[in-house]
């Protein structure tokens, strides 16, 4: 079955000084048809009626050699079916994630080290499901902390 699927998205970016940005998304689903039935108000796999993002990030000279940039991040989904065939057993319910990042870098960008947390709020959700015998869903990672470099 071919779907068209309509909806509304809007993302905005915009900074408030030269040193704090944010940005912000959504995305609402207005209508699902196939090309002989509407199927409005019928769930559909892996489709949540309104999604959205909202983040904000800090960036500030430690001195005239070292940038600071502090982030925060948070995606919000509405319920939706994690299973392809539409099984209502696989129904995620609504949720909010968190990821937050610290980094250090070179004012000519040489080189950085970030410490990055991602799903802060430790969530479990599923991002898919399949019904077959000996089949396991897919998930979310845990919370989780990383550690990176980059330039050298």
């Amino acid at each position: 079955m071919s779907l068209i699927i309509a909806g509304i998205g809007l993302y905005r970016s915009w900074s408030t000084t030269a040193t704090i940005e944010y940005d912000f998304g959504s995305v609402g689903l207005t209508s699902v048809t196939n090309y002989n039935w509407d199927l409005s108000g019928i769930p559909t796999a892996m489709a949540p009626e309104w999604t959205g993002s909202l983040g904000v990030t800090y960036e500030t000279p430690v001195n005239d050699k070292l940038v600071l940039t502090i982030g925060a991040d948070a995606r919000y989904s509405d319920d939706y079916l994690a299973s392809a065939f539409g099984n209502p057993l696989s129904r995620q319910g609504s949720y909010i994630n968190l990821d937050g990042q610290i980094r250090i870098a070179t004012a000519d960008d040489t080189w950085e080290v970030a410490l990055i947390g991602k799903n802060l709020t430790n969530r479990f959700y599923v991002t898919g499901a399949y019904d077959a015998p000996l089949q396991v869903s897919e998930r979310a990672w845990p919370r989780g902390a990383w550690l990176t470099r980059q330039g050298w």
